[in-house]
């Protein structure tokens, strides 16, 4: 907008809001009011000291006054001249100034805003000089193409960076009217911009000033992303020393993506030819000359990523080649300024006496890699390896960040070296800390990043193994066979012991047990509390577990958190079981964890050798296998193997094979289950009931398959099929005389749980076009127990779109009012079980009546389901259920069975012939 008045060579400008208080002034008009532009912003006409006549009109005259022609321009929602105005036309002028009002609009394109333009008609030197610089413009207009032709062949040469910044300012000179060019270029970290070329006398005197952002006239324009003309006159506060010989300045933004990347500066020395009209080729050019910085620059990160990937490779070779810890560490500091893009590097080593000493320190200053001082010992102590070295730990300062873990002095120290990003790692031998190794960016480039820090990490990691190459070979074998968390032996070495003790020995077998165990509430305390508080839990439960064992015996960690036991020389099962019992006792007791109390249990199966096997794979299987049965029995089992244990989980794996056939083949089918209306004897609704039609079992009931595919993971693709299958064929019935039926359709639990469920049910429910009242989801309590606030919430969702919301098998899990009076819920489904006691039970003192009446208070339907016989039929009309559901009415039925089944219902309560006909 200021480019538009600056165009315009218009006197004073104002930016009105709509109550016409002064958003932004021209210093000119300012000035002639004897005011500051500070003064005037927020405050309107009246308030700035301009007559009332002039602001609120004078009728003698016919003039409306100024806020009448605003309000007329923002009605009018386009320019308005003043001579133009409806009000204005045949009133006489109060003054000799020729008035434009611009409407300003946001984003949305609603008026927010009012642009005032006025100038001195009386001024025509001024009108006809501009009326010279617009055909001047247009003539240049015609030498663009060419222009830009010349100047894309000459910047598109894949120049190095320098070399294209003076390139691009040399062209500006030599194809516009400027007399000098400057280009400013953001900075790595994006926290101000540099003068990086220069054409004119103040080449030597701008080259490498800094501006942040809005401060000068190469900030100001990065701040505003136009670009804009200012002279001494109009510049105001943005005119600064950098420029002190032009009278003219053009500044364009140098954008690529949408990103301001520099700022481009055309300069005149003299008055006498404006270089405003230079702006439009400028810009052009700038294009240009921004997509080849953009070039240049990607060529170079990928020469120096080339360079720096040399490097490391050279670096690698190295630190596999150490001998002298001390000798070769001075190298490996050297190469890293090459390795990664650092300024610095530093080296500090514990010596004999236990204190930090700065061992070796190098620097790369203006690209040039040279040695630094080294800090005394006493400073030393107070930088950040000093505390790497006492934790043990990495650590990281940000470019701006004064870390507390340094002293004063060498935060003045770091401001004094303009030390910025720092990443420092602790170097490691024989299991102590040797030393620190410390790298270090300027403060004006970006911080290290994840990529930078991984490579030296990876460094100091190979630099530490190769430090402890004398005792290289033990610590691999301990690492190799223990544990790295808990210390305990892992499975390899569990598995190498029992296969060495399994071995025959002077004729004497083997004899023992081998446990399995797995952590009861455990996967719980890492979801909730975060794997820093399982980690802790697991070397506690290690050290409870290790304190229960003969010393012959052994326990290792096979892996998350399971462990396994050894019992060695002992051929009682009953000695076996004293053991595992005193192990499962062991973490009976809370554990203490920053401040929280944890309790887990534990699982286990046990097998013997040799009774149960003789090799390792053997008994580790069945153990596992006992485990795996143990925690099915309840959790906190523990569980002997025997063959018929084995013959049942042989079984469970084979279904959960046969299932992902199944699913992949789609072998499943929806048979539906009419519900009946207790007053009316309609049918009002339908359930879809899944079944497996396998290829060699024929039909399998969801009761064989479903606790395997919940076990397996594979229930939430069973349960998006089920859903999508039966709103598609409610589709296909919406023109029957089903067309009106409610199905309804069972919900797994962790399909619930998936955050995108609500989302899910109604994207199928667009998809085959059913409206979400012909939609009831059976949830069981199970499910809303858990995580009750996300449970309301997806319930309701979806209720208030319209699907139905039921309880299934209501009464058979951990009822609670409270849920149900919080739940968005419709229906209650009594279960079967209570049904069947209703036949030997008063009506009135049933639970089934309890549960009719607690849903009646709740303004909740009923389903009663399983129902059988004609006198349960009976006495759940007489109760007041809402709807009955069983094989009373109907067993499971398929899809194109059920429209006659739904007919034979309704036909029982039909009226008699002549009935109709009355």
């Amino acid at each position: 907008m200021l480019q538009q008045i600056a165009d315009a060579q218009l006197t004073t400008f104002v930016i009105k809001d709509l109550e016409h208080r002064f958003l932004l002034v021209d210093q000119a008009l300012a000035d002639s009011l004897g005011l500051s532009v500070e003064k005037m912003i927020g405050r309107h006409d009246l308030e700035v000291g301009i007559p009332e006549r002039m602001v609120l009109g004078d009728s003698k005259l016919g003039f409306p006054g100024f806020w009448a022609l605003d309000d007329e321009a923002v009605k009018a929602g386009c320019p308005l001249h003043e001579a133009d105005s409806d009000l204005r036309k045949g009133s006489e002028s109060m003054y000799s100034a020729d008035t434009l009002r611009t409407p300003l609009r946001d984003k949305d394109g609603n008026i927010t805003a009012l642009l005032v333009q006025s100038r001195d008609v009386s001024d025509l030197i001024g009108l006809h000089q501009n009326l010279a610089e617009n055909r001047a413009t247009v003539e240049l207009q015609d030498g663009h193409l060419s222009v830009l032709g010349d100047v894309l062949t000459s910047l598109m040469q894949n120049l190095d960076l320098d070399t294209l910044f003076d390139h691009i300012a040399e062209t500006i000179v030599v194809h516009t009217r400027a007399q000098s060019a400057y280009i400013w270029m953001l900075n790595e970290a994006g926290c101000y911009m540099e003068a990086v070329a220069a054409v004119g006398p103040q080449k030597r005197a701008c080259l490498g000033l800094q501006r942040p952002r809005g401060q000068g006239i190469a900030g100001k324009v990065w701040e505003d992303r136009k670009s804009v003309f200012m002279d001494k006159t109009t510049v105001g506060r943005y005119w600064l020393p950098d420029y002190i010989y032009e009278q003219q300045l053009c500044c364009v933004p140098l954008i690529v993506d949408d990103d301001v990347i520099g700022v481009m500066v055309l300069g005149s020395f003299s008055w006498d030819v404006s270089i405003r009209p230079e702006i439009a080729l400028a810009e052009k050019i700038a294009n240009i000359a921004a997509i080849a910085i953009k070039n240049a620059q990607l060529m170079a990160s990928t020469q120096a990523e080339l360079s720096r990937s040399r490097a490391l490779s050279e670096l690698g070779s190295s630190l596999s080649a150490i001998s002298d810890p001390y000798a070769d560490t001075d190298a490996v500091c050297r190469k890293l300024l090459d390795t990664i893009d650092i300024n610095g590097a530093v080296f500090v080593v514990v010596n004999e006496h236990g204190t930090l000493e700065s061992y070796v320190a190098w620097g790369k200053l203006s690209q040039e890699i040279k040695r630094l001082v080294l800090l005394p010992a006493e400073m030393v102590a107070e930088t950040i390896c000093a505390w790497c070295c006492q934790t043990g730990e990495e650590a990281f300062i940000s470019r701006d960040q004064l870390d507390a873990r340094e002293s004063s002095r060498i935060h003045a120290m770091r401001d004094e070296m303009n030390y910025g990003s720092t990443s420092c790692m602790p170097v490691m031998s024989a299991g102590k800390v040797f030393g620190a190794l410390s790298i270090v960016r300027e403060r004006q480039r970006c911080d290290l990043n994840e990529r930078e820090i991984n490579v030296f990490r990876t460094v100091v990691n190979q630099l530490s193994a190769a430090l402890e190459r004398y005792d290289l070979h033990s610590a691999l074998h301990h690492q190799a066979n223990h544990d790295s968390l808990t210390k305990l032996p892992n499975r390899r070495q569990f598995e190498e012991e029992l296969s060495s003790y399994l071995e025959p020995k002077s004729g004497n077998d083997a004899v023992g047990a081998v446990m399995f165990m797995d952590l009861d509430g455990f996967k719980l305390v890492n979801d909730t509390l975060g794997h820093g508080v399982g980690d802790e839990l697991l070397k506690l439960v290690a050290c409870r577990l290790s304190g229960c064992l003969r010393s012959e015996d052994l326990l290792a960690r096979m892996g998350g958190d399971e462990f396994a036991v050894i019992i060695k020389g002992s051929q009682s099962l009953e000695y076996a079981v004293e053991i595992s019992t005193r192990l499962s006792d062991s973490l009976s007791k809370p554990f203490l964890i920053d401040g929280s109390s944890l309790n887990v249990g534990t699982s286990m199966g046990i097998c013997r050798f040799p009774e149960d096997g003789t090799n390792v794979d053997d008994l580790l299987r069945k153990a596992d296998v006992a485990m795996y049965q143990a925690k099915n029995n309840g959790k906190g089992q523990i569980l002997c193997f025997d063959q018929t244990l084995a013959t049942k989980v042989l079984k469970r794996v084979q279904i959960e094979y046969q299932l992902r056939q199944a699913i992949a083949e789609e072998q499943f089918e929806l048979f539906y289950q009419p519900k009946v209306n207790c007053q009316t004897g309609i049918v009002d609704g339908i359930e879809a009931l899944i079944r497996w039609r396998h290829p060699d079992k024929g039909l399998i009931a969801p009761a064989d398959f479903i606790s395997v595919a919940e076990e397996a993971g594979l229930i939430n693709a069973i349960g998006s099929w089920v859903l999508n299958e039966a709103v598609w064929q409610a589709s296909q019935w919406s023109d029957t005389a089903l067309g009106k039926l409610r199905i309804a359709v069972n919900i797994a639990a962790s399909q619930f749980q998936l955050e995108n469920f609500s989302s899910e049910v109604l994207d199928v429910l667009v998809h085959h076009g059913v409206p979400p009242d012909r939609l009831e989801l059976e949830v069981t309590e199970s499910i809303v127990m858990k995580n009750l606030d996300a449970v309301i919430t997806r319930l309701q969702t979806l209720r208030t779109a319209g699907v139905r919301i039921a309880i299934d098998d209501f009464g058979t899990g951990y009822s609670s009012l409270k849920y149900l009076q919080d739940l968005p819920l419709d229906v209650l489904k009594i279960d079967r079980s209570f049904i069947l006691r209703l036949q030997h039970e008063e009506c009135r003192q049933s639970l089934v009546n309890t549960i009719l009446l607690l849903a009646s208070g709740l303004g909740l339907e009923t389903v009663a389901e399983g129902v059988e016989t004609l006198e349960q039929k009976e006495k759940l009309v007489t109760l007041g259920c809402s709807s009955i559901q069983g094989f009373y009415y109907s067993v499971p039925v398929l899809a194109d069975a059920l429209p006659g089944v739904v007919e034979s219902i309704n036909a029982l309560v039909a009226p008699e012939p002549h009935q109709r006909a009355a």
